[in-house]
């Protein structure tokens, strides 16, 4: 469970820091019109790309905090088997079902 958690502890940072790298704009071309006059070429930022890379953060903090989960677990499963209060057959998963 430890090498699961750090796993995903992983990709979740790697996911959250790719997505500050995400594009979010889109180009504009300039046009002429009749009310406004002649507007320049320019980027605009566009709402979903926006929702997209809110999602992608999202989804790497929700993957780093369950790999943290994971290897707070494994370590407290480690240290109630060395300080007596519980035995490893109980606590294997294995023997769950």
């Amino acid at each position: 469970m430890r090498k699961f958690g750090w796993v995903l502890s992983v990709l979740g940072s790697l996911m959250m820091g790719g997505s500050w790298f995400m594009t979010t704009s889109v180009h504009r071309d300039g046009n002429y019109s009749g009310i406004g006059g002649y507007q320049e070429p320019s980027d605009v930022l566009n709402i979903g790309l926006l929702q997209s890379q809110l999602m992608f953060l999202h989804m790497g903090i929700a993957l780093f905090l369950a790999g943290l989960l994971g290897i707070y677990v494994a370590a407290l499963r480690d240290s109630m088997i060395r300080a007596g209060t519980a035995k490893a057959e109980a606590i294997d998963p294995g023997n769950w079902i």
